[in-house]
């Protein structure tokens, strides 16, 4: 696993993936750290990142960071019921990403 974080002085295991998808680099990462998902998106290293946790679906282009949150596939009707069963589509070649509630 590539460790990028040595200029912010951090170390990251089996946490992070760092890949490259038809020419677009991609950080996945679970998300609970609110902090470090700033800092990577900061950092303006990658094309796309998903991270999730809060299990609210999003879709948002920071710089050129493009930032999804798939959502979830737990049923969350019994601690939220405004949260949709979700998942999230990415298209390397046009660059768009869609949210699907199941």
């Amino acid at each position: 696993m590539q460790n990028f974080y040595s200029d912010l002085d951090l170390e990251i295991t089996q946490t992070f993936l760092d890949l490259e998808l038809d020419g677009k680099r991609v950080g996945i990462f679970h998300g609970d750290d609110e902090n470090l998902n700033k800092l990577i998106i900061e950092t303006q290293k990658f094309d796309v990142f998903c991270s999730g946790h809060t299990h609210r679906p999003k879709i948002e282009k920071i710089g050129k960071t493009l930032l999804i949150n798939p959502g979830t596939l737990v049923d969350m009707k019994y601690i939220d019921s405004d949260t949709p069963i979700s998942v999230a589509i990415y298209d390397t070649e046009t660059d768009i990403a869609e949210i699907i509630e199941l």
